[in-house]
């Protein structure tokens, strides 16, 4: 999923996971539009600015994951 966001956004159709947002030419109007629409797929609260410590999606799949561990309450 997280491919095929930046492959809408950037209009490439070979995005590795390990791709840099910044190397393939993504810059913050970017980074604002490809957040937005990954907190609304995967119901997180990403900032625009983790793609400055997560500038690829597996990087930001870490994220996300560790959003949403993070949220399960503990029993």
């Amino acid at each position: 999923t997280l491919i095929k966001i930046w492959q809408s956004h950037f209009g490439i159709q070979k995005i590795h996971p390990t791709d840099n947002f910044f190397t393939l030419g993504g810059d913050s109007l970017l980074a604002v539009d490809i957040i937005y629409q990954i907190n609304q797929k995967f119901a997180c609260n990403l900032t625009p600015g983790a793609l400055l410590s997560s500038p690829s999606i597996v990087d930001l799949a870490q994220q996300i994951d560790s959003q949403a561990l993070s949220s399960l309450p503990f029993t």
